[in-house]
């Protein structure tokens, strides 16, 4: 058993075939002082695309009052993910088996290293063109209406999407419960790269026809040497190709929250 310090806390992390030895855990600092800047309260919190925790714990440590419900496929990072609740006798956190998807059904999920809770896999083929894929597994994925009768979500407060390529079938998956609750998102988008890449394009430019639907602004991330720094308004994502700049905050025009610009 590890233990780690994040935010002044005190984790423990499960060392178990390797996984928790990574440093994944202290990566994107900036997280941390999003999530306080964000003042949640006391609703819920959806984690789609848990992987081992990452988010949870820097959740845990700005809030441990609000209902985390993370999604992960990986049924090896579910284990491990559990596991961590234990480690820290969290309350109130539940993991779901399942990726979120616009079908139900089971997909395959391509691997690009060797590591068992690649957080680079995705279900999107070719997403990576310029990697070999290493190996791969099925997944079950499944629409949010899909779970509604397992899976008690009421009063969501923020979303994060991390899903490697597949956000739009996210996001068309939670429309509705986006439309009902008005969470701000937080989510990771790759870049397109170029114009030529006109699949990444497409699916880029849907995701904001949707927001746009649903009366949302775009944000992204402003980090400075690793640390939070302000959202900067933007009209569109459009062709890029700065890893540093491919996280966005998405969040209902009619809201307003103080500290969270310069």
């Amino acid at each position: 058993m590890g233990r780690i310090k994040l935010n002044g806390l005190y984790f423990n992390v499960p060392v178990i075939k390797k996984l928790g030895l990574e440093n994944i855990y202290m990566s994107e600092p900036w997280m941390i002082t999003l999530l306080e800047k964000l003042k949640l309260d006391d609703g819920q919190f959806i984690d789609v695309g848990v992987n081992i925790g990452q988010t949870l714990l820097k959740l845990r440590s700005v809030n441990n009052k609000i209902s985390y419900i993370g999604f992960e496929p990986n049924s090896t990072c579910v284990f491990y993910s559990n596991e961590l609740i234990q480690a820290n006798n969290f309350t109130d956190c539940v993991i779901i088996p399942t990726g979120i998807a616009n079908i139900n059904g089971v997909l395959k999920l391509n691997f690009y290293s060797e590591s068992v809770s690649d957080p680079s896999a995705s279900i999107v083929k070719n997403f990576r063109p310029s990697q070999e894929v290493k190996y791969s597994q099925y997944i079950p994925v499944n629409t949010i209406d899909n779970l509604e009768n397992s899976v008690k979500i009421k009063n969501v407060e923020a979303i994060k999407i991390d899903v490697e390529g597949a956000e739009l079938e996210v996001i068309e998956s939670l429309k509705k419960l986006i439309a009902i609750n008005q969470p701000v998102i937080l989510i990771e988008i790759l870049p397109v790269y170029t114009d030529e890449n006109k699949e990444r394009l497409i699916r880029q430019q849907k995701i904001e026809a949707i927001l746009e639907e649903l009366n949302y602004s775009i944000y992204r991330v402003q980090i400075k040497t690793n640390t939070f720094d302000t959202l900067l308004p933007i009209d569109s994502i459009g062709v890029h190709s700065d890893l540093d700049a491919c996280e966005y905050v998405f969040m209902p025009k009619n809201k307003v929250i103080k500290g969270l610009f310069k």
